[in-house]
């Protein structure tokens, strides 16, 4: 998207975030801009202010309904992993995090395979480690994910594995 701004110095002016102890005549220049003065940050400063808009957009209820429907979600993926002999959990699923790795495959296969289904861009995987041995994390942690979603990442899933299975 695209922000056209007059006088952007007004905005900068209210979203800067560098520490005083970063501010030296490089960065006090006009040669180009910061970009990250041009929204509102991440950090520490802010944290308050997103939870502010989050409880205000959704409400209390509404944010309890969206947590519920992740960790419910979760727990449906987690099954199906149990239920796959192509699968294995790696650690008990924590609150809507499922961790889990193909089984009999080594960890440099698993970063292939993490790596191989993000090249598809159908879905976002990220790849952890734990106790030495690699895994695949899933959060179902999109606000309007359905059931249907979950059910169309672990055919995904199944189907991405298939190479890694004939090793």
């Amino acid at each position: 998207s695209i922000l056209y701004i007059e006088e952007p110095k007004y905005q900068v002016e209210s979203l800067n975030h560098t520490a005083i102890f970063l501010i030296d005549d490089f960065n006090q220049g006009d040669s180009a801009p910061d970009f990250k003065d041009y929204e509102v940050g991440l950090g520490r400063k802010f944290q308050s202010l997103k939870l502010w808009m989050t409880l205000r957009s959704y409400g209390l209820e509404g944010i309890r309904n969206v947590i519920r429907n992740h960790v419910n979600l979760a727990k449906k993926f987690e099954q199906r992993i149990i239920e796959d002999d192509s699968f294995e959990l790696i650690c008990d699923r924590a609150f809507s995090l499922v961790c889990f790795s193909i089984k009999g495959v080594d960890n440099q296969d698993t970063y292939e395979y993490c790596a191989a289904i993000n090249r598809a861009r159908k879905f976002h995987i990220v790849p952890g480690e734990l106790g030495g041995r690699t895994m695949v994390r899933v959060v179902p942690g999109y606000q309007y994910a359905k059931e249907s979603h979950i059910g169309d990442l672990f055919d995904h899933l199944k189907e991405m594995v298939q190479p890694y299975l004939r090793k």
